[in-house]
């Protein structure tokens, strides 16, 4: 059973990424993502030391960013795709959370309903360090307040967060 629940998620998380990757590149870099940019073209210390953008946001995000934009030809393409990356992590999130919550059964349907998210499919290439917000917002109001509490002190926490990137998601 375990098996078949195993390549059932990874499944949806392969169609999932599907799904994203072929709208990867097709958008100009919008002002967070340029932010984003910014921020990790900054020296890695500044960048570590938190003087390279608002003490609101963690660093690592942009440490990485720092470093991966080394690596990669630079592009809307790469610049997005370890966001990509994250959200394929968050559907499989979903998924083993959900099945550890309630049953597998529903952990594979709450994935599978991430993975083909309007919000989702819309919000996941954003070069942006804010995931696990994103996640919750696609979930059921009382499923939501269950994810969120593995991640944040109280369900109210993860709702200002996932109302912020509405906001910002809405807004383009």
């Amino acid at each position: 059973m375990a098996f078949r629940f195993r390549h059932a998620l990874l499944l949806i998380v392969v169609v999932g990424g599907l799904l994203r990757l072929v709208t990867l590149g097709e958008r100009s870099l919008w002002l967070d993502e340029l932010t984003s940019l910014q921020v990790s073209s900054q020296p890695l210390a500044t960048i570590a030391a938190g003087d390279a953008f608002d003490n609101h946001t963690p660093p690592l995000y942009y440490l990485l960013l720092h470093l991966w934009w080394w690596l990669v030809p630079q592009s809307e393409f790469w610049l997005r795709l370890p966001s990509l990356l994250v959200d394929l992590v968050n559907i499989a999130l979903v998924g083993v959370v959900f099945s550890h919550q309630f049953s597998r059964r529903v952990g594979l349907a709450a994935a599978a309903v991430f993975a083909v998210s309007e919000y989702a499919l819309g919000y996941h290439a954003d070069a942006l360090p804010s995931p696990v917000p994103v996640t919750v917002a696609d979930l059921p109001e009382p499923l939501a307040d269950r994810y969120a509490q593995l991640f944040w002190a109280t369900p109210d926490s993860a709702a200002i967060m996932v109302n912020e990137h509405h906001w910002n998601w809405a807004r383009q």
